[in-house]
């Protein structure tokens, strides 16, 4: 049985109904589907105990009036919930550091308690971990998010939550944890960075990046990737005292080699008139905001303090600890 970190529960406070066991935790080996297609890889979720329970209220429903053989009506969905996850569910735990983060994520469950649907309001990406074979399904998401599920789903096949993203997940809640990736989540911010360069150029080479088959879209990639890789071959680098994912961008994008994988990759992109602006200025772009207080810097300090808060249980499940 693996050791909990803390007690996270989802309840609604004056109504009873068991649900979930949950866990910010994000890897879930389990079948990733898009809309209701299926995508990128996935497969059964590595067998263990839940290490939390959560409660949420019983549906609730109106008496039928007047021998009236009709179903019960509905309510209305709660705050933030649809018809299909209609419950809110109040995400509590006894890990100080991680109250922060769970304010960010909204938690609904389906009438029958058959799923549960979070809907990710950090800036950062969550993997998901069920007990039991699951499938993890976005139901809503933007251009940004689907532009980087097509690559991040090669790089990660199991079940994952971008910022801005909703997911379902019909394994039930009791099943269920989800924290803070450190790759997938420096790779998002490299991603959104290099796209806000590429929106420089116009809407019109936005566009060819986020849905076409630009050169411009393919340095973008072949850049995230970058970053991405660094942070998952080097041993033990998110538990060590010097992980630092500003450096892990700064060395994925190989800023100081233009002749590196991304830098190449870019100086293509120039050559297609109007897709991307000059290698040398995201050169320096990065670079300023890479300083106190710039974009990459403060991001790069929220996901260091994201990956503290919860490295106990992503060491259970990440094998780079």
């Amino acid at each position: 049985m693996r050791e909990k970190s803390g007690t996270a529960a989802l309840r609604r406070p004056g109504k009873t109904g068991r649900l979930v066991a949950v866990f910010f935790t994000l890897a879930l080996a389990a079948q990733l589907t898009s809309c209701g297609t299926t995508s990128g890889g996935g497969g059964p979720a590595p067998s263990a105990p839940p290490s939390e329970s959560l409660e949420i209220s019983s549906p609730p429903t109106k008496e039928p009036s007047g021998g009236s053989t009709s179903a019960p009506s509905r309510a209305a969905p709660e705050s933030g919930c649809t018809a299909t996850h209609p419950y809110r569910a109040e995400t509590t735990t006894t890990i100080p550091a991680e109250v922060e983060y769970l304010d960010d994520i909204v938690a609904c469950v389906s009438e029958d308690e058959a799923s549960v649907s979070l809907t990710n309001n950090s800036d950062m990406v969550w993997a998901i971990f069920s007990t039991r074979q699951a499938n993890v399904r976005s139901i809503a998401r933007n251009p940004t998010v689907v532009e980087f599920h097509l690559l991040a789903d090669k790089l990660y096949p199991y079940g994952f939550m971008a910022p801005k993203e909703t997911i379902s997940v019909d394994a039930g809640p009791e099943s269920l944890d989800w924290f803070v990736h450190p790759e997938l989540t420096a790779a998002w911010t490299t991603n959104a960075f290099l796209l806000k360069q590429i929106a420089k150029k116009g809407e019109a080479a936005l566009q060819r990046a986020l849905t076409g088959a630009s050169k411009a879209r393919q340095a973008v990639w072949a850049c995230t990737k970058g970053v991405y890789d660094v942070g998952t071959a080097v041993p033990k680098l998110i538990s060590s005292p010097e992980y630092d994912p500003a450096e892990q961008i700064t060395t994925g994008l190989g800023i100081a080699n233009a002749a590196g994988t991304c830098g190449t990759a870019w100086t293509a992109a120039e050559k297609e008139a109007g897709t991307a602006p000059r290698w040398t200025q995201v050169v320096d772009e990065t670079h300023n905001a890479l300083k106190p207080a710039g974009e990459l810097a403060e991001k790069s300090s929220n996901l260091k303090n994201g990956v503290k808060a919860f490295l106990p249980l992503i060491c259970k499940w990440l094998p780079r600890c």
